[in-house]
Order: structure tokens, then sequence, then C-alpha cells
């Protein structure tokens, strides 16, 4: 039997994210665009393309859509 060192995600410590990164997660969970939020938080694209990096890092995921798909998932993990 192979044993690993990954924690599953139900024992994993919980996720601390900004107040911006959490608004920026659910304007995605909408289905806005980066243009879109920006206009929403009164930031520049560019800004929310860079939230976006930091928290596709921070959540472990690769794209919006899986923020999307997982987001009840990734709601329990924040803090």
């Amino acid at each position: 039997m192979m044993m690993n060192n990954m924690t599953p995600r139900s024992q994993a410590m919980p996720i601390t994210l900004t107040e911006r990164q959490e608004q920026i997660v659910h304007l995605i969970i909408e289905g806005k665009t980066n243009k879109e939020i920006s206009r929403a938080l009164f930031i520049s694209e560019n800004t929310v393309k860079y939230h976006c990096k930091l928290l596709f890092e921070r959540l472990n995921v690769k794209s919006r859509v899986d923020i999307i798909i997982n987001h009840f998932s990734i709601r329990n993990m924040i803090n």
C-alpha cells in the first residue's frame, strides 16, 4: 500500500483571503468577466488579473471554471 503526505481537503487548514479576494471570488462565481469585476470594484482590469493569479495559487486551482465548479468546497475552505 502506497502512502502519501498529502492532507485531504476536508482536513486541510482553512484558507484566509483578503476582503478584496473574497469579493473577487464571489464575482467570479456570479460569472463576471475581469472587466465587469474591475468596474464593480473600481479597480483596474490588471489589478483583477493579479488578484486572480494570487487566488488560483492560494486555492490551488488552475482556472476561473475550477472556482465556479468547486465553489461550495472552496467556500468551506475559506476562513
